[in-house]
């Protein structure tokens, strides 16, 4: 149903509260932290793979005279955030899992029959 044909009752409080200030500074290391987590880790992987020649990177990827392996950088940085934030919301689900709400069905309590396979 659209919520144009809602009718506001005076009195009727639509707004949400307040978060908690502990998920604020949570979400603040997900937007800060986690980049900068990331681009250190980039930075870390790249001297590494220069001391130890694990994975050999092209002199073309060097391009910006100012900036060697920027993108390589960003890309390893992009690549590890999206694992850290993984990571962060699978921990999150198993600590605290959605709970159903009223309009989700109740879990199946028998297994579905057997179907009968024709000949």
């Amino acid at each position: 149903m659209s919520g144009s044909y809602h009718i506001r009752l005076p009195g009727e409080n639509t707004r949400r509260g307040e978060p908690h200030p502990t998920w604020i500074s949570v979400g603040c290391v997900l937007v800060v932290g986690l980049p900068a987590l990331g681009y250190l880790l980039a930075e870390y992987l790249l001297q590494l793979n220069f001391q130890r020649h694990y994975v050999y990177l092209p002199p073309e990827l060097a391009w910006p005279p100012f900036a060697p392996y920027l993108l390589v950088k960003l890309a390893i940085a992009a690549l590890s955030l999206l694992i850290g934030t993984a990571l962060f919301t699978s921990v999150y689900g198993l600590i605290w899992p959605v709970k159903p709400g009223k309009y989700d069905s109740p879990d199946m309590k028998d297994r579905l029959p057997k179907i009968k396979k024709w000949r």
